[in-house]
Formats: C-alpha cells, structure tokens, sequence
C-alpha cells in the first residue's frame, strides 16, 4: 500500500510518496488462507498430504485465486481440480460467509496497518482512497476500510484497471509537454523523476499582500496567467528546469 499526496500546479498536478505500508497486504495473503482451507478439507476426505507435492499446492492457489474473484460478485464458487492428487478430484463449494471467516486474520492485519500509519501520520487529511487490485473488489474489504477512512472518497470503480488507467493518464500528461519527455529521467528502478519547482512562487502587490501564483512541486515546464485585478497588471510566468521567465502588461 502506497500513500500520496496529490499537489496541483500549473502544469496539471504532482504526486508524492507520503509512506509505504506493509508490502506482503495483497491478494496472495488470501489465496494462501483459502488453499490451507482446500488443501485441509482434501485431506481429510482422503487422507492424505496435498501439500507435499509442490505441483498440486500450485493447482490448489490457482483455484483458490478464481474462488476470490468469483466471490467478488457471487454467493457461492465451485473448487474443481482434476486429478489434484494421485488421480483424485476435488470438488468443494465454498460460500462467501466462509470465505470471509477465512480471510478475517488478512483483514485485521490490514486495518491494523493502516491504524497504524493513522496514528503515525496524524496530521494528514486523507481525502480519497483508491482500491487497486482483484483483491479490492471483496465487499469485506471495502467495508473495512470505509470504516477507518469515514470521511475520505473510495475511489473502487475498478480495482482490476487502476494501474493501467493511472499509466495511461501519467502518459498522456507527459505527452502534452514535449520538453518535459526529455527532461525526465527513469532511475534504474523504474521511478519517473520529473524537475519540479523546489518552492511557491509568489507575487508581492506594492501595498498589498503577496498572492502564491504558483505551487510548490509544480511539475517543469509550466506557463500559466495570472491578472491581479485590483492593480489592473497581469502577469505572465514560463519556468523551464534552470530559468524561469516572468512579464507584466497592463490592462
């Protein structure tokens, strides 16, 4: 889990990385609960150890990954494995209340997760939440974290596409400033670093007070307007990594 804070400028806006929750919260973490479920359940009804063969322990996930999608949407999934284990079958329905009783000791971990960066990070405001993965799409799970962020947005349309659909936006932002694809760099793992305005830039009205014309972290290059009104000037700024360029006429 990644927290960001979203900073907009000139330039259509920046994101930056707050923290990093616990790497191992994710879809696996429910595969493995429910195929310790199956693998127990098909051995009991044959007495045997399905774990012991490392090729059947993968067949078992993978039925236990298809049982969490299903479940996403549906009451009940089917487990069907063909000749999981010296040519025995295994068939097992599991409903959703089971698999929610499953994967209850996932969920504490993760709401304790993000209590825990709550208390850590007590002066943020967080206003939205994005649901990324198939896991996100486990009703449980959105119910859990709704609770921890009553006043935030659960962004949950579609967890299976939030990657790419962010990819694509990132892409078509950085198209629509040729300079920018040669100023940014890609560091060896796979971060796009953009320059950015290291402070606001700010506008002091002789008399007045000082207005913030641009944010801090506004991705380069930018151009952007602004028209004091009161004084009858407009401003006009264009900053590029290096040099930044400011103009007023008169209205």
């Amino acid at each position: 889990a990644v927290v960001i804070n979203a900073e907009y400028g000139a330039a259509g806006g920046m994101f930056s990385v707050i923290d990093h929750l616990d790497q191992e919260l994710g879809g696996k973490m429910f595969d493995q609960s429910v195929g310790k479920f199956l693998c127990t359940d098909f051995n009991k009804k044959n007495r045997c150890v399905v774990e012991e063969n490392p090729r059947s322990f993968s067949k078992v996930l993978k039925a236990s990954k298809t049982a969490k999608h299903n479940l996403s949407t549906l009451n009940t999934s089917e487990c069907s494995i063909e000749s999981l284990y010296e040519g025995l079958d295994m068939i097992t329905n599991l409903s959703r209340p089971r698999f929610e009783t499953l994967i209850e000791a996932d969920l504490k971990k993760l709401t304790d997760t993000l209590t825990r960066f709550i208390s850590l990070h007590s002066e943020l405001t967080v206003s939205q939440v994005v649901l990324a993965g198939g896991c996100c799409k486990v009703s449980k799970l959105q119910s859990r974290v709704s609770s921890i962020f009553p006043d935030a947005k659960i962004l949950n349309s579609s967890p299976d596409e939030v990657v790419s659909l962010g990819a694509a936006h990132h892409a078509s932002i950085i198209a629509q400033y040729p300079d920018m694809k040669k100023k940014t760099e890609m560091e060896s793992n796979g971060t796009v670093v953009i320059p950015v305005t290291p402070s606001a830039i700010s506008v002091r009205v002789e008399g007045g007070g000082t207005t913030v014309v641009v944010p801090k972290h506004t991705p380069l290059p930018f151009t952007t307007e602004v028209e004091l009104a009161e004084e009858g000037n407009v401003f006009f700024i264009e900053a590029e990594a290096g040099k930044c360029l400011a103009r007023a006429e008169n209205t």
